[in-house]
């Protein structure tokens, strides 16, 4: 999900994370807002971690990045109900499925031989 949805940051449970990550991301995400940059999204697997809840994160961002964000949380399985896609998901996939198959063409291209052959 988070590599999918564009993530700043994305903790999960096969991937131990400290509170030095934390305020790594953190300071990330308040250069990207300074920089102009006013999005940011954080992913946090359920299972992720015992002490670093979704509610800890989500309060040090805003006590943190309170000059400069808001952070919001929203737990994605309360918003997934199995609707239809509206316009902008269409038009999401299809950017990036055209960008998976640039990508994979480029691949292929770089790998054959003069004769067309690997």
């Amino acid at each position: 999900a988070g590599l999918a949805g564009g993530a700043d940051a994305a903790y999960i449970f096969e991937e131990p994370f400290t509170i030095a990550d934390l305020q790594k991301d953190l300071a990330h995400m308040m250069d990207k807002f300074r920089s102009g940059i006013l999005r940011g999204t954080i992913v946090r697997n359920e299972k992720c971690s015992d002490h670093y809840t979704t509610n800890f994160v989500t309060s040090l961002y805003n006590a943190e990045g309170r000059d400069v964000f808001v952070a919001r949380e929203l737990v994605l399985g309360h918003l997934q109900q199995g609707n239809f896609p509206s316009p902008f998901d269409r038009s999401m996939g299809a950017k990036y499925a055209v960008q998976a198959v640039r990508y994979l063409s480029s691949k292929v291209a770089e790998n054959l031989q003069e004769d067309g052959k690997r």
